[in-house]
């Protein structure tokens, strides 16, 4: 059963697992493992009166299910995604979605670690650490937009740990679906009266969304989000106010739209970040949404290059019997 997925398709609610050996026919029987899991539970009722509300549905969580299942499913190969690209385990997928009367549970793998938790234990990363996480999460945007999918809510509270301390995007509650063109490039969506409205967090919010009139490309708003994400990695600190979010008079967020993100570090003392670390955060943070970095273009940026070139490289043990 299931509904309201919109461009996804419906969630598919009641799926059932595989029976347990010598099952009979009628309700599956679940076998119990060792597998911890994070299970996420959605009141029916809580969804019938955010869809009564006037307000609309932003957040939707009928719409994550559906959206995990649809990421999922291509991530898995249960349907063909030939222009699938990225890191499918950067992204979260969804287990199993399981209802009873009153009752939706989502079960997903256990991630234990927050990112945003590190954050504020840690301060302020290297430069080289910084590449890692920008890295990460640029592997698993490009699952993302490489579907169609805009996530429409990136932050470091979006992001978990995995077991070896690598990002993994969560949190599809606000995710869209881009009309893509041939060559893979995106279609502008138009803005209406309720929607997008200042969807997620405000820290992270675009230029082009505080007052959106025109269409815009919702996997630009990602990017910027990238952009605000790597300069609180790297200075251990936001650039603007985090409950107001970026605004036309405040001074900090017209110096970096007017591209002088420089004199902001250099203002607040940040003065041992690279100029090459500073311009790929600048590319980013460019408040023209049509000439903002992709993720092809941060790849080739000469900062990623040298930051991917300082990695460790693997040692090879001996071959049996060599000296």
């Amino acid at each position: 059963g299931g509904g309201g997925g919109g461009f996804f398709g419906g969630w598919r609610g009641g799926g059932a697992a595989t029976p347990a050996a010598g099952a009979g026919g009628g309700s599956p029987t679940y076998r119990m493992t060792n597998r911890r899991v994070a299970v996420k539970c959605i009141s029916k009722d809580r969804v019938e009166q955010m869809r009564r509300s006037k307000s609309g549905m932003n957040e939707n969580p009928l719409k994550e299910i559906a959206g995990m299942q649809y990421i999922t499913d291509r991530m898995a190969g249960l349907v063909a995604a030939p222009n699938l690209r990225g890191d499918p385990s950067r992204v979260l997928p969804i287990l199993e979605c399981l209802e009873d009367d009153n009752w939706i549970y989502t079960i997903m793998p256990c991630l234990e670690e927050e990112m945003f938790n590190e954050v504020e234990a840690h301060g302020r990363f290297s430069e080289f650490e910084t590449f890692l996480y920008i890295e990460q999460i640029l592997d698993g945007l490009e699952v993302l937009h490489s579907l169609g999918l805009a996530h429409h809510d990136m932050s470091l509270e979006n992001l978990m740990l995995d077991a070896e301390g690598k990002c993994v995007i969560i949190d599809l509650g606000m995710v869209v679906k881009v009309p893509l063109r041939a060559n893979g490039l995106p279609i502008k969506i138009s803005a209406s009266r309720d929607w997008p409205g200042r969807c997620g967090k405000m820290l992270y919010l675009a230029p082009e969304i505080l007052n959106p009139q025109v269409s815009f490309d919702p996997l630009a708003l990602d990017m910027w989000a990238v952009g605000v994400m790597m300069f609180v990695l790297r200075t251990g600190v936001p650039p603007w106010d985090v409950e107001t979010g970026p605004s036309p008079a405040d001074q900090r967020f017209a110096l970096v739209q007017n591209g002088r993100l420089i004199d902001l570090l250099t203002a607040w003392n940040f003065t041992d970040i690279s100029p090459p670390c500073v311009d790929l955060m600048q590319s980013f943070l460019c408040a023209n949404p049509d000439v903002r970095f992709t993720i092809a273009q941060a790849r080739q940026h000469p900062w990623y290059q040298a930051m991917n070139a300082q990695r460790p490289v693997p040692t090879q043990a001996a071959a049996p019997g060599a000296m």
